[in-house]
């Protein structure tokens, strides 16, 4: 047995016009394919992480972990390499880490430390230097794209 898995169907006789659309469908969805996901390599193995997927970056040195909902990749690339890969719901609240904005549970605040509660449970700094311009990149996102943090 195999596996069949069509996109479309043409029948015969096939028009050129026709199998050029189709053509030009396919390419696009995987061009959105593509869009929707980070392509990288790590430890010899090719990755495809939905940005969804991803809940936080941490770097460390010269390498950075990609925290995602189905576990961990640590990648030989720094975090500024990495940044250049995200879109504009991924935010910086410390030099060390980068945020989903869409992932964050909740934002807690004492005396002397504010941290980020991702919806995996991890703990998050928010420095103090980046606090301002986090908080309001934040409210902007929210804002431009209708979600809501606490």
């Amino acid at each position: 047995g195999y596996e069949v898995r069509p996109f479309h169907y043409l029948l015969k006789p096939v028009e050129k016009a026709r199998l050029f659309r189709v053509m030009d469908d396919i390419e696009e969805q995987l061009r959105a394919r593509r869009r929707n996901c980070l392509h990288l390599t790590a430890g010899g193995e090719a990755l495809r992480i939905p940005y969804d997927n991803i809940v936080y970056l941490e770097s460390q040195g010269h390498y950075s972990w990609i925290y995602t909902v189905d576990g961990s990749h640590k990648v030989w690339l720094s975090l500024s390499q990495l940044l250049r890969h995200f879109d504009d719901r991924f935010l910086q609240p410390h030099r060390s880490y980068v945020v989903n904005t869409n992932r964050i549970a909740a934002i807690r605040t004492d005396k002397r430390y504010t941290a980020i509660v991702m919806d995996n449970g991890s703990q998050i700094p928010l420095s103090q230097r980046k606090r301002g311009a986090f908080l309001l990149a934040l409210s902007e996102y929210d804002a431009k794209y209708g979600q809501y943090h606490p």
